[in-house]
């Protein structure tokens, strides 16, 4: 079930864009992920404590928020290698939930991008 959820680096990362949904767990200050006690079910509001979204919520909150809807296809190049395309992005990778991480991390330097060309206007 791990595997579900964003790295803590990318639960870091979702956070400075924006993301503050509800979660099913949560990483302290070790990177290590946890379930929040009941009486204390997101949205997070300590600095200690930063959300671990599932990855189907950051598609989900790139959809509502930016428009972006994600595509993941898979091809089978002639050498047996499988090769999944991220929307406009390609690249080489061994599994799809590695394809997954990248997209997530595509999306994020996408808000990113959108944040600082904001801030800068």
């Amino acid at each position: 079930m791990k595997s579900e959820f964003v790295t803590a680096k990318q639960a870091l990362e979702l956070k400075e864009v924006g993301f503050n949904g509800q979660c099913f767990g949560y990483y302290n200050m070790d990177p290590q992920l946890k379930s929040p006690p009941f009486n204390m079910f997101p949205p997070f509001d300590h600095d200690w404590c930063l959300p671990a979204p599932l990855k189907s919520q950051v598609f989900k909150y790139f959809r509502d928020k930016y428009g972006i809807y994600n595509t993941i296809d898979r091809i089978i190049a002639h050498t047996h290698q499988v090769i999944f395309i991220i929307g406009g992005f390609g690249g080489d990778y061994s599994s799809y939930e590695e394809a997954e991480d990248a997209y997530i991390n595509i999306l994020i330097k996408i808000a990113k991008d959108a944040k600082d060309n904001i801030s800068q206007n």
